[in-house]
């Protein structure tokens, strides 16, 4: 089934992100510094993360147009 496949897809890449923000500890380890600050930690995390994989990984595309079949 052609919508299983793209689901499938789709989770494998988010659950590729996932695992490098994992790398960094932000999901799991409790933030101890100043709550104001949480957003601009996580967000430069994520930023890095966005860099790595346009720099180092090859991270595979999912053509928008079948996320509205999803």
């Amino acid at each position: 089934n052609s919508i299983s496949r793209r689901r499938s897809v789709c989770r494998a890449r988010h659950e590729i992100v996932n695992t490098k923000l994992k790398n960094f500890q932000v999901l799991t380890k409790k933030y101890r510094h100043n709550l104001k600050m949480h957003p601009r930690c996580f967000y430069a995390v994520a930023n890095i993360v966005q860099a790595q994989f346009l720099i180092e990984y090859n991270l595979f595309n999912i053509n928008n147009s079948h996320l509205s079949t999803l």
